[in-house]
């Protein structure tokens, strides 16, 4: 399994118009083949902070992803929404207890 842990720190004044793009792109990317599940969190001591919270079934599915037009169309819509931005990428197995 790979997990992701993908943070951005958004512009106040762009915190709305970053959710409902975050909105779409969550949408469609829980169709994907491959992707087990796909969060946005929000910081809830900075709330200009947020963190996509990915479960994909192997690294193939995470790259058909990055490929997608949806990705895409996301990305170059909140770059400019963005202060900082940091990518976590684990290769990850679950601990049954």
């Amino acid at each position: 399994m790979i997990v992701v842990h993908a943070k951005s720190k958004i512009k106040p004044e762009c915190i709305e118009a970053f959710l409902e793009q975050a909105e779409i792109v969550i949408r469609a990317t829980r169709a994907e083949a491959g992707c087990i599940s796909y969060q946005l969190m929000a910081d809830t001591v900075s709330n200009d902070s947020f963190m996509f919270v990915e479960e994909w079934t192997d690294r193939e599915a995470l790259d058909r992803h990055f490929k997608t037009p949806h990705f895409a169309a996301f990305g170059s819509t909140v770059k400019d929404m963005r202060l900082d931005r940091s990518v976590k990428v684990f290769q990850a197995e679950e601990i049954k207890i």
